[in-house]
């Protein structure tokens, strides 16, 4: 297993819902890339059919409006960034809502990073409240974040 350096920042949801053993998938590949996703499968076992539509709407708008078209799921909760990364990502990040994760990753993508995404066990939460509300403001968010994007809001790549 490779030395874990101290330069390395993780996000992940609150209620745990990723095991240890997932951070072990995603750590072994911290020399090779400057962020490591987790992504669900993409059959999402276990969530309601609504939660599964909401997804797939999601991921068609997601890739319509910013193109983020090589990534499977930008939503998953669980990512490492080396230091580097989550600097330059994350102090330029604007969004904070449900689209902060499309925008990191576009970000991430327009300064060239190197993403990893890598397949981990996923648990249904019973207690999430993702809504239909919660898909036209991730929308909106969304136009914004193309908005500013094309207007050059966030830097130079």
């Amino acid at each position: 297993m490779t030395n874990i350096p101290q330069t390395l920042t993780l996000t992940k949801t609150i209620r745990l819902l990723y095991s240890v053993t997932n951070f072990k998938k995603l750590i072994k590949y911290i020399d090779d890339y400057q962020i490591i996703i987790g992504s669900r499968n993409s059959t999402r076992e276990g969530a309601p059919v609504i939660r599964k539509i909401m997804a797939k709407g999601f991921i068609f708008i997601r890739n319509s409006l910013i193109g983020l078209k090589g990534i499977k799921d930008t939503q998953c909760g669980f990512k490492c960034f080396s230091k580097k990364a989550a600097e330059n990502v994350f102090s330029r990040a604007k969004i904070d809502g449900f689209a902060f994760d499309v925008e990191i990753l576009k970000l991430a993508k327009r300064f060239n990073y190197k993403i990893k995404e890598v397949p981990i066990t996923w648990v249904n939460d019973l207690e999430s409240k993702v809504k239909l509300k919660h898909v036209f403001k991730m929308f909106v968010e969304m136009l914004k974040l193309r908005k500013d994007l094309i207007m050059g809001k966030y830097g130079k790549k």
